[in-house]
């Protein structure tokens, strides 16, 4: 045995004298010698021991809630990694696919992402156009109205 481990087992022999042995030893000698101080301090001990209980396991209490919160919020960033790292997978997926494309199949695929884009160019331009229309008339009956 370490020092520090006989001195740890020496504290323990001593706590377990004083609690098992002389404390009830000194009640029984309080309690023989005036039965009512007696009482008193023995109540008092008891009830000093129920308090510190009860504000150990107001603690425990507290701790475990803080830990659960905590877990929770490390199982919510966990599973926000994980679908970071599932759409990381995806597009790295997607881009083997784009490289292990022949020429003839890039091309094709330029092809259609370029029509699907000039068909969009001209949807929001006849859209930017019908918009500036209306406000254009509206601006034109409200000078008319109010001049």
């Amino acid at each position: 045995m370490s020092g520090s481990e006989t001195g740890l087992a020496l504290r323990a022999a001593v706590d377990f004298i004083y609690k098992n042995v002389l404390l009830p030893a000194i009640e029984g000698l309080l309690l023989a010698l005036n039965p009512v101080a007696g009482r008193l301090i023995i109540g008092a001990r008891k009830k000093s021991d129920e308090s510190l209980l009860e504000e150990r396991l107001e603690e425990l209490a507290d701790t475990m809630q803080k830990s659960s919160a905590l877990v929770t919020e490390v199982e919510a960033a966990l599973r926000a990694r994980q679908a970071a790292v599932e759409k990381l997978k995806t597009e790295a997926e997607t881009a083997r696919q784009i490289k292990d494309m022949t020429e003839q199949q890039r091309t094709a695929v330029a092809t259609i992402l370029r029509s699907e884009v000039a068909r969009g160019g001209t949807k929001n331009l006849i859209q930017g156009v019908v918009v500036n229309a209306i406000f254009f008339g509206a601006g034109i009956v409200v000078t008319l109205w109010l001049g």
